[in-house]
């Protein structure tokens, strides 16, 4: 995740998406990885965005988790990200919440994630 190369960032965070779907591994992701992948929410990429946000998201299932999430600030990350996807072309933004799931069980990166989605998140890491 921490690298110039924005396909290897993709798959760094999407790594991080795989094992945040577990709940079992979230014991095992070190702080250090969830505030990279929590940097990775102000990528100048919205792919990137959309695949961090979404490990994210299953990150927050767990209270260990939340609380690292919410030490780093999460939720400002996560307006900051969802305030720029809003000002980015409404057209790019569609067209990443409507590219489909994908089958998670084929490991797989998920679909991105919509603004409401993203406000879900919000509202549910803050209570």
């Amino acid at each position: 995740m921490d690298c110039e190369d924005l396909e290897l960032t993709i798959e760094g965070c999407t790594g991080m998406w795989e094992l945040s779907i577990n709940r079992e591994n979230h014991s095992d992701i070190r702080y250090e990885r969830v505030k990279a992948l929590l940097a990775r929410l102000s990528s100048p990429s919205l792919a990137v965005v959309s695949v961090a946000a979404a490990a994210v998201w299953g990150l927050a299932t767990s209270a260990m988790c939340r609380r690292a999430m919410a030490e780093l600030n999460v939720v400002a990350d996560i307006v900051a990200a969802i305030r720029r996807a809003l000002k980015e072309a409404p057209n790019a933004v569609a067209d990443a919440a409507m590219a489909g799931p994908r089958d998670a069980t084929a490991g797989s990166a998920p679909r991105a994630m919509s603004v409401s989605q993203l406000l879900l998140l919000q509202r549910h890491l803050i209570g």
